[in-house]
């Protein structure tokens, strides 16, 4: 089990190192080999997305907006929006 964890670890980081678009990702703090394949996984198609802001709702790292009578209230991040496995992943890294 391990011996195919490790194998699937590698070939992991050999796609990853070998594309640009990935090599950029993780030079950002917090964000890794597995955090950048997965943001070039779910956000490829940039033509789905209007704007950045698109892009941060779909994947769920937006916070949760409530707006009454003209009052627009902010809270946290939601926890049950977007890519939960990616969320966490990303927030994992920034933790580190």
């Amino acid at each position: 089990m391990e011996q195919s964890l490790n194998k699937a670890t590698k070939k992991l980081e050999l796609l990853v190192s070998q594309n640009e678009q990935c090599q950029r990702i993780i030079a950002l703090e917090g964000v890794g080999v597995l955090g950048a394949a997965g943001l070039i996984a779910s956000l490829s198609q940039t033509e789905h997305f209007k704007n950045g802001r698109c892009a941060s709702v779909y994947l769920g790292v937006t916070p949760k907006q409530f707006s009454s009578g003209g009052k627009t209230v902010m809270l946290g991040i939601d926890k049950c929006a977007g890519d939960k496995q990616l969320k966490s992943c990303l927030f994992l890294g920034t933790l580190s």
